[in-house]
């Protein structure tokens, strides 16, 4: 009886080593830079389809970098979403790619840029000590569809590629001289 109770135990752990490992998910890393200058493109979307279906998206961080956990073995699609350049797709075999790189060229047409303009603000990151707070920026920001973040005095060059597009969109929607009135706004606020 006792030789039957270890040989039945014996068989489940096969049996589910065998489920376990046969079920392998694995990990896709890649990175998304500018084709013009190969320079980080950061804080947009990548979406991971199947068959024209979004299985998965996930975000650009603050170099360049995403990453898909937990991806079944298979055929998929690699689509770039970054905010007016040409999206991109590519097809990929999991598990034979674990990590890629991914270039995308610049595409500024006004229907582009009019679909990109609805979104309500897009954040500008700069750095040092600021003579007004995020929160006074941010309160004149709303009506020009821009906050504003302050990184310390550390400065990072990760984040020139991304406020450079972002000061196009705001160009587009508030006019070449808005960074100027903005500042008045702040000024006749605050000061």
């Amino acid at each position: 009886m006792r030789k039957m109770k270890y040989l039945i135990i014996i068989i489940s752990m096969l049996l589910l080593n065998q489920t376990c490992f046969g079920q392998m998910n694995y990990d896709l890393k890649g990175e998304l830079t500018d084709c013009s200058d190969n320079l980080e493109l950061i804080l947009g979307n990548i979406l991971l389809l199947q068959n024209d279906n979004i299985i998965k998206s996930t975000y650009i961080d603050d170099i360049g970098e995403f990453e898909f956990k937990d991806i079944e073995k298979g055929t998929y699609q690699i689509q770039t979403d970054y905010y007016y350049y040409a999206n991109k797709t590519l097809e990929i075999t999991i598990p034979s790619e674990d990590k890629i790189k991914i270039c995308i060229s610049e595409q500024i047409l006004d229907s582009v840029m009019t679909s990109t303009t609805l979104r309500p603000s897009y954040t500008i990151y700069f750095y040092g000590m600021p003579k007004y707070s995020d929160k006074d920026l941010n309160t004149v920001g709303k009506e020009y569809g821009v906050k504003w973040q302050n990184m310390g005095c550390i400065v990072d060059g990760n984040f020139d590629k991304y406020n450079e597009m972002i000061e196009k969109i705001l160009i587009f929607r508030n006019g070449e001289e808005w960074k100027n009135k903005f500042w008045s706004d702040v000024e006749m606020k605050f000061d």
